[in-house]
């Protein structure tokens, strides 16, 4: 045969993946052909340093070995979320405690100085910070149209269901989110 193989050919008659004519024709070319038998040593060599290195990796875990070691992490991780909300909330129990002990100590007196000897000790007030809430005007809402919020959360889509009670024509409409909670209420007059 005077045409040359693919590396792709070669590969697969490296590894015998090939039907046996395939393999015995490549074997031929092989003899004659110095340049695909070059190019075939380059992968033979290649594949011998990766069986190699595939050699030297650990064995895998087996699944129950993995799954203990999952384990292990995340039941460290809960540990560790535990212990840090502890923290937080003793934090939270005893803080306000402490400022409201260091609220009673008393400043402690200041001598009058000496003019001519002592300059006198700066007295500096702490800083009073006050933040400004700033409040909307509130629109004027037609009766009809007032919904009462049932959370703090917008509503950008939702189904509006109409529900009203047995032998009684009082009825309402609640706006339902995609999460399938009640969003908000509005009391409407029965037909």
């Amino acid at each position: 045969m005077s045409e040359c193989w693919s590396e792709g050919e070669l590969r697969a008659y490296l590894d015998c993946e090939l039907a046996a004519t395939e393999q015995e024709a490549i074997a031929a070319h092989l003899k004659v052909c110095a340049e695909c038998s070059g190019r075939y040593l380059k992968l033979a060599e290649r594949a011998a340093r990766v069986g190699n290195l595939m050699g030297m990796l650990p064995e895998p875990l087996p699944a129950r070995a993995r799954m203990a070691s999952f384990r292990r992490k995340v039941a460290g991780a809960a540990i560790a979320v535990l212990a840090l909300a502890a923290a937080l909330a003793i934090g939270f129990v005893v803080l306000p405690r402490g400022a409201k002990e260091a609220a009673k100590v008393e400043a402690p007196s200041v001598k009058a100085p000496d003019p001519v000897t002592e300059p006198a000790p700066l007295v500096v007030a702490p800083a009073v910070i006050r933040h400004r809430v700033r409040q909307r005007p509130a629109a004027p809402v037609e009766r009809a149209d007032l919904y009462l919020p049932l959370d703090n959360e917008p509503i950008e889509t939702g189904t509006v269901m109409r529900v009203g009670l047995q032998n009684s024509d009082l009825q309402a409409e609640f706006i339902l989110g995609p999460d399938g909670r009640a969003h908000a209420i509005r009391v409407v007059s029965g037909k």
